[in-house]
């Protein structure tokens, strides 16, 4: 027994002088600041959607070594303007774009290229002006998106991202449709995650 005992305990005390292995960080928290490209695109011609500069926030949960899943939010305003046959303001809408992505990523170093694929869902918060009058559709669709993860320390990394998504909602007054914007927008965001 005493020579099992002898046997066993270089290995008990390597283990237990052994530095603690790092826990995992799988999820990420983090806000992008981002512009969003404006739209002329409507059914009849002659509505346009500005652009607008939202804040989204964003939450990953990393699913293996280079597979995350992510969902993210932000409020964004954009003004409806007429423009055929005179220029005049409509008022603006409210929308909450809403988008949970795959990520699949390459990680060299402390650079970590990515792509993403997923589904959109745009809800209209809000309205003003003459648009307050009438009945906005949520849309849903398909989101993409390529981007690049900085690790900056062992819990903040630094993010670009461009992303597109569907966004096309229908405005009708008394249920009959008054016009349909087609926005599909173009956007590009910058900011900061943390790991934990």
């Amino acid at each position: 027994m005493w020579i099992v005992v002898a046997a066993a305990l270089p290995t008990t005390l390597a283990l237990a002088q052994a530095p603690p292995q790092p826990r995992p960080r799988n999820w990420e928290l983090g806000a992008r600041l981002a512009i969003t490209g404006a739209s002329r695109s409507s059914d009849p011609s002659g509505y346009s959607a500005y652009s607008t500069f939202p804040l989204e926030g964003f939450a990953s949960r990393r699913l293996s070594q280079g597979v995350s899943i992510q969902f993210t939010a932000r409020l964004e305003s954009r003004e409806v303007e007429q423009t055929t046959p005179t220029t005049m303001p409509l008022g603006s809408i409210e929308f909450v774009p809403m988008n949970l992505l795959l990520h699949y990523r390459l990680s060299r170093g402390g650079w970590s290229p990515y792509v993403a694929l997923g589904a959109n869902a745009t809800l209209v918060w809000e309205k003003s002006g003459l648009l307050d009058a009438m009945d906005a559709s949520p849309s849903f669709g398909p989101a993409v998106g390529i981007g690049l993860n900085k690790k900056m320390t062992d819990y903040m990394v630094w993010n670009v991202e461009f992303r597109w998504n569907t966004a096309r909602t229908e405005l009708s007054s008394n249920g009959v449709r008054e016009m349909r914007l087609t926005i599909d927008p173009a956007s590009l965001g910058v900011g900061f995650g943390v790991r934990f």
